[in-house]
Parts: C-alpha cells; structure tokens; sequence
C-alpha cells in the first residue's frame, strides 16, 4: 500500500471528510527527494535536513521546549517536527496550519505519517482562513498557546502565517488580561457583591426591556475626546432617540442639559463612582452586582442588573434574566443594551478607542477635572495625561479617516476587536460609528447623528414607560436572601474542611515521600477526599480566586519531578483554603448585617 493510501485512510477515519479523495486543483509547489531519507526543498530551499530530518526535528524539540499543552504549527513541512513534538509530549494538543491543500497531500505522498495522523488531540487547518483558528482556540478554551513557525514556509508566505500569529498573539493578549483582571478585582468583586446584596435585593432583571424600542434610534455616549464634537447634534436630536450613556460621559452629559434614558456603570473600583456625583434622583441604572457600592448607595431611582460573571453571585441572582454582552468595558454593555432594546439603527459617540491629539477624554469629565484638582507644580497637568497615555503598551491601529493611523494602547486595542467581532456576527444593527478622530471598528458604518433628523419623536421614553411596566415586576422576600446565605455558609464550611484535610493529607504524603515510606494508602486517602470534593456543588466558588494560578498548573506539560507535584499539590489546596476563607468572612459579614 501507498504512503498516500496508507496515510489518507488513517485521515479519513480521524476527520471523515468527502473532500480528502477530491484531487486538488492547486499543485504544490515542493520536490520531494528520495535518497537515503526522504526530504523536500520549496522554492530551491530545503525545507527539512538532507540528510537526518528525524533526528534534526527532535533535536529542535529538545532546545525549544514548550512548556504548554497547546501548540500550533504554522506551517507542516512533511511532518517531522510535528511528529517530534507529539513522540515528546503524547498528551498535547496539536494545531497544524497548512497554506496549501496541494502541500498537504505531497507530505501525505512521501513518508508514513500514521503516528503523527493517529494523535488523538491533532487539529488540521489545512488552506483555511485565520477565524478558523480564532473559533477553535475558543472551542478548546485551553488558557495558553504556543506556537512554531516553519522558518523556510513562513518566510515564503508570510502574508497568509502572519494574519495567524495576529489570532494567536489577539488571544493570548486577551487571556492574560482576563487573568489580570482576575488577579486585580477578583476579591474586589466579591467584597463588593457582598457589601450590595440589600441593594441587589430591591433590584430587577432586564427581560422587562427587551425589545420595547425595536427600530427605534439610540446612541450610546461614551466619553472619548470625541464626544466633544457631538453636542450640537446630541442635544438637537435628543428627543429622537434613546440615550444610554456610560458612567464616565454622565457628568458631561448633566453639564450639556441632555438627558440620559439609560445610565450604565460596571466598574467596581471606588474612583470610577465619582463620575456619578450630583446624580440625578430618577437615572435609571443598568449594572451588575458587582460595582462599587456607593453607586447603589445614592443610587434612588430603579436598578435594573445584568447577570454576573462569578459563580458566588450566581447563587444569588437566580431573578435575573438576562446577560449583557459584554468585552471588559463598560462600553461594550450600553451597546449591549442598546441592542436588548431591539434599537435599530445604533449610532456610538465618543467611542474612539484612541488618543486623538494625545487626550485621554472629552473636555470636563471627571478624569480630566481630577487631573486639574491633583496637579502639583512637580506633577502638573501634562505628567497625569502621560501617565494615562502609558499606563498599557502602545500600539498603532487604522483610523477612522483613511490612510491614517491613530495612538491607542493593547488594552483598548482588545475592546476594538471586541467590537469587530460582535459586529461582523451580529443579525442586527446597522451600527454607525460617528468618531472621526478614533480607530475604525470593523463592520461599522462611518456616519452622523444627523441620519436621524427626519425620524419623529419617541412618544414614550423610558423613565416613562417605566411607570407602566414596573407593574408587572414581581417583589421579593428580603427573607429569601437570608436564607441563602445561611445555606451557602454551611456549603462553604463543608467545602472547607474537605480543602483543609487535602492540605495536611498533601504535606503527610509528601513527609512519607521524603522518608521513604509506602504512599499507597495515603494516596488513596487523598483520591477520596478529591472525589468528595468533586461532589460538593460550591466548589467552583472556591476555585474562583485561585483561577490564574490554577490555569497555569493544568496547561503545562505533565514533566515535573515528584517533588515538585507534591508541592504544587500543597500550594492548590492552600491557595483554595485561602479563598474559602475569604468568601466565608465576606458571606458572615453580610448575613450579621441582615440579622441587625
């Protein structure tokens, strides 16, 4: 039997696929050579050694290792380094990207690669397009990435491996500040929620406003230097659309006389609340559990939440309906919002996700008054707007106006792609950008707030119809919120003494390691207690703290010498006995408050 036949039934088997037999229209381009091994040359350049291409393969795996489960291959070749990697890491994922589907089948031609083929966690993206990889890193959801370029291929083609390493570089950027995140506000977050359950109590879902504005305008206010160019047309059209302003635009908005229909704040941090000083008594709020409590405090007009993104507030927050899509921003809630009004079409203002003249906001918002109050003679006005300008990595992106590139940094960059991605999937919209000064996004149309002026006025906004559809909002029992906590308390004590007894079984098994003693029994000991833990329905909330450092142990390869299992092991159980007892200091605290 043929390579080809031998290698395409191993193929089809793994990936059924009517295409694997269709034969190709595009040839490719390599010269495969028969000496005494079997190598290949694109272009009149080698693209493997001549003459050892295993050993030469595995010696690159050797002096590059890769420390993760994950790995993509940019570029096949004829299969040798791949192969390596799997022979030295058989329990790893595999992606293989390949520009050509003539390339491909020449490596299926030329050597066996059944033990490469038959890898039970191999994924081929062969001649595909770079959402492909975008969608199936989602789908496999593994936390880090590492990828191998085929030097020679990749140099020849560089403009088709290059748009992958963007995905690749987009979600590894993405996750590491979703871990950051995590690491900066995940006590805040819970802190917060515990200290806002009697506000969370009064508060409501947002079904009750799903599509009560369906074709109806409405512009989401953010507070970027560009909105300083909107007022005229924002306060002349007011009365046409729906205005769902963001936190750090709401004083701004006040100081212009325009009224907001929709107030959306999602930072949990005590400075971002500022922006609501002197706040209207009737706002109506759009937020999740989680904001800084002094917002609800002064908070006395309607609360509508947002389901949260934390297991603790999920067992609280069984009344609410809806999740707004959000990418990190508070931006990206108010559009959200706007599109669970059935709002059509969407305009966005002050959203330039850059630094237009090298300002950070519009003129009068609170960073900028704040900015002004703290300057100093040696900290002036221009050290805080440098400071704000490189507080994140600065990179260069397309601007609104063509041919021009504007200043904007990695973290705004990700809300940027946020957006494009939301957008190119979207049924809905249109979605017409009005920044003139920002970053383009993606699938949003360039337009002006003026598109509208020949719609009527809105008979009914919402601080309107509020009234009527606040009747059919359901009340509930204060009482119901002590319950739980008493019950959650308990689960988490439970969870507790499970973590602490894995702790001192961890440290004994490692003591009776160091001795040399017999494991076994200790080590079924400790397989029960995990299986215990495994039962409990909280336990998510315990591992919620310790996610990041949970998700760097698991997506590394299994290569580490017993010593140091046994202390990660130890570490695992600390770090989550560490956040059990956060979360149940936080949950006490709350229910003597209730008990009062």
């Amino acid at each position: 039997m043929s390579y080809f036949k031998k290698n395409l039934a191993i193929l089809k088997e793994r990936f059924p696929w009517d295409k694997w037999d269709e034969e190709t229209a595009e040839k490719s381009s390599w010269t495969v050579h028969h000496d005494s091994v079997t190598w290949a040359s694109s272009q009149g350049i080698s693209i493997c050694s001549r003459h050892n291409p295993q050993r030469e393969a595995q010696r690159f795996i050797a002096h590059n290792p890769s420390p993760y489960k994950m790995v993509c291959f940019l570029g096949l070749g004829l299969g040798y380094t791949p192969e390596a990697y799997v022979e030295a890491y058989p329990d790893s994922m595999i992606i293989v990207v390949e520009r050509s589907m003539g390339n491909f089948r020449k490596a299926l031609e030329s050597r066996d690669l059944g033990k490469f083929l038959s890898h039970e966690k191999l994924y081929l993206l062969i001649d595909s397009q770079p959402y492909l990889l975008k969608q199936l890193l989602q789908d496999l959801q593994q936390p880090l990435l590492h990828n191998i370029s085929h030097r020679v291929l990749y140099k020849q083609d560089e403009e088709y491996y290059g748009a992958f390493v963007e995905v690749i570089n987009h979600w590894q950027q993405r996750k590491e500040v979703n871990r950051n995140t995590l690491k900066r506000f995940g006590k805040l977050w819970i802190r917060n929620f515990a200290l806002n359950l009697p506000s969370i109590n009064r508060a409501n879902g947002l079904s009750c406003w799903r599509n009560r504005y369906k074709g109806v305008p409405a512009v989401v206010v953010a507070a970027g230097p560009g909105l300083d160019e909107q007022w005229k047309n924002l306060r002349e059209l007011s009365s046409k659309m729906i205005i769902i302003g963001v936190d750090t635009a709401y004083r701004s908005l006040k100081r212009e006389n325009i009224p907001v229909d929709f107030l959306v704040v999602t930072d949990p941090q005590y400075w971002n609340s500022r922006h609501l000083d002197f706040q209207e008594p009737n706002e109506i709020l759009i937020s999740d559990s989680s904001t800084h409590p002094r917002v609800f405090r002064q908070q006395k007009g309607p609360i509508f939440l947002s389901t949260s993104h934390f297991p603790l507030a999920g067992r609280f927050e069984d009344f609410l309906d809806v999740k707004l899509k959000s990418g990190g921003s508070v931006a990206t809630s108010a559009w959200g919002m706007a599109r669970l009004l059935g709002c059509s079409p969407i305009f966005l203002i002050g959203l330039d996700l850059s630094y237009p003249q090298s300002t950070t906001h519009n003129r009068g918002s609170y960073f900028e008054e704040r900015s002004l109050n703290i300057s100093r003679r040696l900290s002036g006005v221009a050290q805080h707007n440098w400071d704000g300008l490189h507080s994140a990595p600065a990179v260069y992106r397309e601007g609104q106006k063509a041919g021009k590139s504007v200043h904007s940094d990695q973290r705004m960059s990700i809300y940027l792609d946020w957006f494009s991605e939301e957008t190119a999937k979207a049924e809905d919209g249109p979605f017409i950008n009005c920044s003139t000064r920002g970053a383009k996004i993606k699938g949003m149309i360039d337009g002006s707030l003026t598109m509208i002026s020949h719609y009527p006025d809105i008979e009914e906004k919402p601080k309107k119809l509020l009234d009527r559809i606040s009747k059919d909002i359901p009340r509930r029992d204060p009482e119901r919120v002590v319950q739980q906590l008493n019950q959650l308390i308990l689960s988490l004590d439970r969870c507790s003494d499970i973590v602490k007894a894995g702790m001192k079984g961890s440290e004994k098994l490692q003591s009776l390691f160091y001795e040399n003693k017999d494991l076994q029994e200790q080590l079924e000991q400790l397989g029960n207690i995990d299986v215990a833990l495994k039962n409990l329905k909280d336990r998510d909330i315990a591992g919620f703290l310790i996610e990041p450092y949970l998700e760097e142990i698991l997506s590394k390869q299994d290569e580490k010498k017993p010593e140091q299992i046994l202390q990660s092991s130890i570490q695992l159980y600390q770090e989550m006995y560490r956040s059990l007892e956060y979360h149940r200091k936080i949950l006490k605290s709350s229910l003597e408050f209730f008990n009062k």
